[in-house]
């Protein structure tokens, strides 16, 4: 599934920014990930993303903001460091 959705909206990432998101943010080892293939990289990085973005929404909700409202500008714990690596 998260192939699909890799490739249906072009889902790439740096690979070295993506290894340095997973080591520092979800505790991942090296060892883990020196054989993994660049597009296993991204739909690990798009599977975090998923998760994120669910935990805002989730967040927002609870405080009765719409998380879809582009004037909503909440920034709970949740997403911000993914929102950060979704720009570069």
């Amino acid at each position: 599934m998260l192939q699909f959705w890799r490739d249906k909206i072009d889902f790439r990432v740096d690979r070295e920014s993506a290894v340095e998101y997973l080591k520092s943010e979800l505790c991942w080892y090296d060892e883990v990930m020196k054989d993994e293939t660049d597009e296993t990289l991204s739909c690990r990085i798009l599977c975090a993303a998923v998760g994120e973005f669910r935990e805002y929404i989730n967040a927002c909700e609870t405080k009765g903001l719409n998380p879809y409202d582009p004037q909503i500008h909440y920034e709970p714990a949740t997403g911000s460091n993914m929102f950060v690596f979704a720009k570069g």
